[in-house]
């Protein structure tokens, strides 16, 4: 294997269904020839359907279909090799998109509870400390029947016993706070934020 030396410099590639591993692979010549040492790749492990960016991540054990075959990565590896060049890969492990098909193990926790196969693939804790145990072996998932703004406008978030929360209440203000807070870790760990949530329950094992 060839292992180039320390980048000297970067180029910013931005992965996509409309850039793909083969446009990547037919840049490398030009930007050898700007004096480029390494690329810099966005995330490219598959990711939620359609996604621009590639940090939400759908199976981090497998390439992103949208940008090409095996084959086609292989390709714009040699392609880097035949220069001399190498790549630097963006990755941020604690994100995921959950709202995919194709992240399976997600899927299967909700539906399998800690019975799923890939319960320990996530940071759940099944049993929070202090918590009752009709509220144990749960996951708590924030849902919002339209977008978040439209929503907040027609006055469907609600807190408990309190009347429609509105953008401009303090009380809004407060509940906004603590709910982003936690719905920022809803893949990794169990939430219980507010607004209209849904959740599921599996029997003890």
């Amino acid at each position: 294997m060839i292992v180039p030396p320390p980048p000297s410099g970067t180029y910013r590639l931005q992965f996509h269904a409309g850039f793909t591993f083969e446009d990547a692979r037919r840049l490398v010549p030009y930007l050898n020839d700007l004096g480029v040492s390494h690329i810099y790749a966005s995330p490219y492990l598959r990711a939620r359907s359609g996604s621009m960016h590639g940090y939400d991540v759908a199976d981090p054990s497998s390439l992103n279909p949208e940008l090409g075959t095996q084959e086609d990565f292989d390709g714009m590896v040699a392609a880097l090799q035949k220069f001399g060049m190498g790549q630097l890969v963006d990755v941020v492990p604690n994100h995921m998109g959950i709202g995919d098909p194709g992240n399976f193990r997600w899927l299967d926790v909700l539906e399998n509870g800690p019975a799923s196969t890939y319960a320990r693939f996530f940071d759940i804790n099944w049993r929070p400390s202090g918590s009752q145990a009709k509220d144990q072996l749960k996951i708590v998932v924030p849902t919002l029947g339209d977008q978040y703004g439209k929503v907040l406008e027609n006055g469907e978030l609600m807190a408990p016993s309190a009347s429609p929360i509105t953008s401009t209440s303090t009380r809004w203000r407060r509940i906004r706070t603590r709910c982003c807070s936690r719905t920022s870790a809803i893949a990794w760990r169990r939430s219980s934020a507010g607004g209209t949530s849904t959740s599921r329950s599996w029997p003890a094992f």
